[in-house]
């Protein structure tokens, strides 16, 4: 099935994924860190409006911003639904569970 979304990652973005992904496998979550950029990406052409949660509109611009947990990350993105592109904006890698 064809992606519903363009996914718009820019190269400072880019460089973001491939640093935590060093620091996720450092910390031996290499694998959860693929598998979840894997997933979450997969999610944002597929079905941006349903995976996370809304948490303002730039008005101007006609975007809607999301946030979502996709463990071990946290993701945030803007959807321009006009013209079916998602811009990834920010990823952030969650702390590893205690013990």
């Amino acid at each position: 099935m064809a992606a519903s979304y363009r996914l718009a990652i820019s190269g400072a973005i880019s460089a973001r994924i491939r640093k935590l992904y060093g620091v996720a496998r450092d910390q031996g979550r290499g694998a959860e860190f693929r598998a979840a950029i894997a997933q979450g990406l997969s999610k944002l052409e597929d079905d941006p409006l349903g995976f996370g949660e809304p948490s303002f509109r730039y008005k101007h611009l006609d975007l809607l911003n999301y946030v979502v947990i996709e463990p071990p990350l946290a993701i945030e993105y803007c959807v321009d639904e006009a013209r079916k592109i998602v811009y990834l904006k920010l990823l952030t890698l969650q702390d590893p569970p205690p013990g």
